[in-house]
């Protein structure tokens, strides 16, 4: 398990999906404490533009069964 955090703009309801938006200028104090702030430009690329070698067959089938778009998708899956 990794300490990321990712910031998400407001939806219309608690299923729908919620899109992903620029850290607050106060989210590096999370850094200074170990945690790792994504962006919004690496949350929104898409999964295959990015080294998944660390993936196990276990992460693989998941990402299979629900295909997530990107790689915000792919951490914070609202699938399970």
């Amino acid at each position: 398990m990794y300490p990321l955090i990712a910031f998400a703009g407001g939806g219309t309801g608690d299923l729908e999906p919620k899109a992903f938006v620029h850290p607050p200028t106060w989210a590096a104090r999370f850094s200074e404490i170990g945690f790792v702030v994504m962006s919004r430009q690496v949350l929104d690329s898409p999964l295959g533009g990015v080294d998944t070698a660390a993936l196990g067959k276990a992460e693989w089938m998941q990402i299979d069964s629900w295909r997530p778009a990107s790689v915000g998708g792919t951490v914070f899956n609202s699938g399970d």
